[in-house]
């Protein structure tokens, strides 16, 4: 029986790429009018210097989502004083980030409605704490969720196993009481079922962009759906109330 709902919050319960499209666009603005450095050139030291920070934190360390570190690195790569553009770069882009969240449609009123039916609801996401709750604050779920669970607090990025019991344990019940909505089938759906819990797989009606520059979530690969033999749900339109939660509550795994 289900028990506990989380969810997945960039590109699940809002469309993360189009907003990272357009904030990336303003720091590349920002390296050009005021750094003089040109769009590919700024591309290019991005990705090269995420590309070390996994190599040296790895991909279970919730510090290589933060954009603060990697601006100084970026211009410490580049010759250019960190003071004060690593922060205006960190500002512009979250600013404009912010700017654009739009709520996914019927997401909120899917997250009311299994409160009101006593499910316990989280947002369980990797990222830093900070910036997912401004998003969330901006998206207007606070007072909808039971709380948010970031890869931060919990100490394990997904898809780790322990990420997923970590929300279990907050949640007080059992993995297998717990369904897990995503959109990414290596983050969300193979790391909640080889933890136990029940996948919802989000696939969206709009397909999002893949493999942005400047973005460290979308420069991981994901694994396609036809690789895995396991069975999950799939939810296309949070506004099909019914059919939503009907998939939530269907446990395959019995």
């Amino acid at each position: 029986m289900i028990k506990a709902v989380f969810f997945d919050l960039d590109n699940t319960l809002y469309d993360f790429s189009s907003c990272h499209k357009k904030a990336w666009e303003k720091v590349l603005v920002y390296g050009e009018q005021v750094l003089s450095v040109s769009r590919d050139k700024m591309n290019q030291v991005m990705r090269d210097e995420m590309n070390r920070t996994i190599l040296y934190l790895g991909l279970n360390n919730a510090a290589i989502h933060n954009r603060h570190i990697r601006y100084q690195k970026v211009l410490k790569t580049l010759g250019i004083p960190i003071f004060p553009h690593a922060d205006q770069m960190y500002q512009t882009y979250w600013k404009e980030i912010l700017a654009h969240v739009v709520p996914e449609p019927g997401a909120g009123e899917l997250i009311q409605r299994l409160r009101d039916e006593g499910y316990y609801v989280a947002v369980a996401t990797n990222m830093t704490a900070y910036m997912q709750y401004k998003k969330i604050e901006k998206l207007g779920f606070g007072n909808l969720l039971n709380e948010i669970i970031s890869s931060e607090e919990a100490g394990f990025e997904k898809p780790y196993p322990k990420f997923f019991e970590f929300c279990a344990a907050r949640a007080g019940v059992q993995p297998e009481e717990c369904a897990f909505i995503g959109d990414s089938m290596k983050m969300d759906i193979c790391g909640s079922y080889g933890a136990g819990m029940h996948p919802v797989l989000y696939r969206p009606p709009k397909e999002r962009e893949t493999n942005l520059p400047g973005s460290l979530m979308l420069d991981q690969a994901d694994v396609l759906e036809n690789e895995w033999n396991f069975s999950y749900e799939i939810i296309t339109d949070f506004r099909d109330m019914e059919s939503c939660l009907q998939k939530i509550k269907e446990d395959k795994r019995r």
